[in-house]
């Protein structure tokens, strides 16, 4: 939690939390959209905005494979 005083009531209890001039803004991506086209006609509408399925990074740290099953 945040909150501009550095603190805030949580059950009736004051509970100390972040200030906003403690935190610092991340930029996240955006969400994955997928559109599921009802016939041929809007599938062809869409096809201009196909783009290549987004692959897993693969992680160092714990071993794994970018593409699991």
């Amino acid at each position: 939690m945040v909150s501009e005083r550095g603190y805030q009531k949580v059950y009736g209890q004051k509970r100390a939390v972040w200030k906003k001039s403690q935190c610092k803004a991340i930029k996240l991506e955006g969400k994955h959209r997928y559109l599921m086209p009802i016939d041929d006609e809007m599938r062809k509408q869409i096809a201009h905005l196909a783009k290549p399925y987004p692959k897993r990074v693969i992680s160092a740290a714990s071993g794994t494979h970018g593409n699991q099953p």
